[in-house]
């Protein structure tokens, strides 16, 4: 990722642990192998100091073309080629910046650049530099994701038991189950098969509340069913004041996703959005997938919110769960709210699925 740890180091950070001894031995080599000692020593000291930029581009090139997943030969290859280019540049630079301010010098100072009994090896020398250099970058950046990939986990870890701590308190506090409870005592004396089918569901709620809580990631398609049997609990209770429009776009409930990513948006819609007015209302689910991102919306008819009012605009669940979709292992997703004084509640989350796996294939 391009905003990874190793993204934020300085740019001279790897090379100036190269370009230091360089600084160092070509001009002392220069004035060795020179005719006028002192004019190598400054011919040294400019190659070193055009070899010292040269190697900060090296550093952030190795950032916009990170090391694949799985190096073949063409990557291979492309370096081979670069490392070429680098060498020739190098020495190129060093014999026409010699020769500026005087222009008419410059076409003999490129004839020179090639020529010489060291010209093999002092290209040989620049590629293998250059090759030092790209290794070490590949290395240090790709140590960095490999920790903060880490870091991420445990960060998604944590998050995941903060999660299930708050998905148990938001569906088993004793006022969801004081009314269901109390609907399911209705339902037994009037509808005893409605009743006993709204246990069966309380029970998918709890199993799954009790098994995915722990999880990373869940499969979409469960995370859905979930949401189905909490809003059937709701709809006992509140009966035709609850009115649900599900737009589900099938495949993408085969993706993997955050678990009690839906159910939050859902519970917040019905218990801030439509359980306080006499009159209901109706919540819509979306679920899409377009252009690599996956998009779940909850809106609501309700009153809407302002950040004041008795709504809150980002209460716990929505600041947890956003917390979570940020730390999504797949990449950072977003949690955005829509809203406005008696313009209803819509709240979004986005996951990125680029590198995400569809629950048909293997773990």
């Amino acid at each position: 990722m391009q905003s990874s740890a190793a993204s934020r180091l300085s740019p001279w950070v790897v090379p100036v642990l190269v370009w230091v001894p360089l600084a160092v031995l070509i001009p002392l080599a220069a004035s060795q192998t020179a005719e006028d000692p002192s004019a190598g020593f400054l011919f040294g000291i400019r190659s070193a100091i055009i070899g010292g930029l040269l190697l900060a581009a090296v550093w952030h090139f190795s950032d916009r073309f990170p090391w694949p997943e799985r190096p073949g030969l063409r990557f291979y290859v492309a370096h081979v080629g670069i490392g070429a280019g680098f060498a020739v540049l190098w020495r190129t630079s060093v014999f026409v910046a010699e020769a500026l301010p005087d222009v008419a010098s410059v076409g003999a100072s490129m004839r020179a650049t090639f020529a010489g009994p060291f010209v093999v090896w002092d290209l040989m020398l620049k590629f293998v530099v250059y090759g030092f250099v790209a290794g070490v970058s590949y290395a240090v950046r790709e140590g960095a994701r490999a920790r903060a990939a880490q870091l991420r986990a445990a960060r998604l870890e944590a998050l995941a038991t903060r999660a299930q701590l708050n998905a148990l308190q938001s569906q088993l506090n004793p006022h969801f189950l004081f009314n269901t409870l109390h609907s399911l005592s209705v339902l037994i004396r009037r509808d005893p098969e409605l009743a006993e089918e709204a246990l069966d569901r309380l029970g998918e709620l709890l199993r799954y509340a009790l098994d995915h809580g722990t999880q990373d990631d869940v499969p979409l398609r469960e995370e859905f069913a979930f949401v189905e049997n909490y809003v059937a609990i709701e709809s006992i209770r509140l009966g035709e004041r609850l009115r649900v429009v599900r737009d589900v776009d099938d495949h993408a409930l085969g993706l993997w996703v955050p678990p009690f990513c839906l159910q939050p948006l859902v519970e917040n819609a019905i218990r801030h959005g439509l359980a306080p007015r006499p009159a209901g209302g109706t919540v819509w689910i979306t679920i899409r997938l377009r252009d690599d991102v996956l998009s779940l919306a909850v809106g609501d008819d309700g009153a809407g919110a302002d950040g004041t009012g008795e709504r809150p605009v980002t209460g716990r669940g929505l600041s947890s769960l956003r917390q979570r979709v940020e730390a999504w292992e797949e990449g950072p997703g977003s949690l955005e709210v829509a809203t406005s004084p008696g313009g209803g509640f819509c709240a979004t989350v986005r996951l990125p699925v680029d590198a995400a796996h569809t629950a048909a294939l293997p773990r």
